[in-house]
């Protein structure tokens, strides 16, 4: 078995069979004709894992030589090698529209959505190790209903609060454990007599972004499907000139929706901030931008 996560952007075929490879164990191979008849012969690995696959293309045209390539490599190989290839949901979307991607993998699993429970359980799980006591906090309305308040023990009222709690937390984050853990985090109020507050779900509203300039969306959108992006990729997949690209992408981080990390040639590596990731994704849906 040998796995392998692709960090930075490949757009060739030759990148691509560089990097095969050297994954595979092999000696530079120049054509995937070349490298799918070494592998149907005498394959070093019978399961071969690749993280991130959304990073062998970038949204433009020309581009997808790659992704075509790798594509072939595993069809042509999926007899003497077990592949087994992770990808982001949106990614994976556009590449089903434009090379009907699903054909080539069988078995497909969804696993960036977790249950309302699963959710629930991670917070309080990560929560018990606090060793506080929780307290689910009423919102205006439910104040204001005196007899319904009385009609309950206080065990009641807590369990009523944490279903509500948890119910609209996870029709908020649909399952993303990163947006979910933020919303979290904002609703503690108050650590008092070793208890910790929770006010009730508040969400929040990503309508200003329907404000924004359709090429700001549109780099939103594209940071989301390509998982990260750096300068010089923006600019390919927008012709922009590189002042143009760095003020949408400076504006965007300094709103705090996006980050960047530098990359071992020192460049700015672009991502969407994860803890905004599903809010950020459920606005851009709204305002169909995907």
């Amino acid at each position: 078995i040998t796995s392998y996560t692709f960090e930075k952007t490949i757009k060739t075929e030759k990148e691509l069979l560089k990097t095969l490879s050297e994954i595979l164990g092999l000696d530079y191979i120049a054509s995937p004709e070349e490298l799918i008849g070494e592998l149907n012969i005498n394959p070093k690995y019978k399961v071969v894992i690749l993280e991130d696959i959304h990073k062998i293309f970038l949204r433009k045209y020309g581009h997808l030589e790659a992704m075509k390539k790798l594509l072939l490599i595993i069809s042509e190989t999926g007899n003497k090698i077990f592949w087994i290839v992770s990808i982001s949901y949106h990614a994976w979307e556009l590449l089903n529209r434009i090379l009907r991607i699903g054909n080539f993998f069988p078995f497909q699993i969804m696993t960036e959505v977790l249950t309302k429970e699963q959710i629930k359980e991670a917070i309080l799980k990560r929560h018990k190790t606090s060793g506080y006591d929780l307290e689910f906090l009423p919102g205006e309305q439910l104040k204001t209903f005196k007899q319904l308040r009385s009609k309950f023990s206080n065990k009641d009222k807590q369990t009523n609060l944490e279903d509500e709690y948890f119910d609209r937390l996870y029709e908020a984050c649909e399952g993303n454990i990163t947006s979910a853990m933020f919303y979290w985090m904002k609703s503690i109020k108050e650590f008092k007599n070793n208890k910790i507050f929770i006010m009730p779900f508040k969400k929040l509203d990503f309508r200003f972004l329907k404000n924004f300039e359709i090429e700001t969306l549109l780099t939103l959108s594209n940071l989301i499907q390509h998982g990260s992006l750096t300068i010089s990729e923006h600019q390919e997949i927008f012709n922009f000139s590189k002042e143009k690209s760095k003020t949408i992408l400076n504006f965007l981080n300094a709103a705090n929706l996006i980050h960047f990390d530098l990359n071992e040639f020192g460049e700015q590596v672009y991502y969407i901030n994860p803890a905004l990731y599903k809010p950020i994704e459920i606005e851009l849906r709204n305002l169909h931008i995907f």
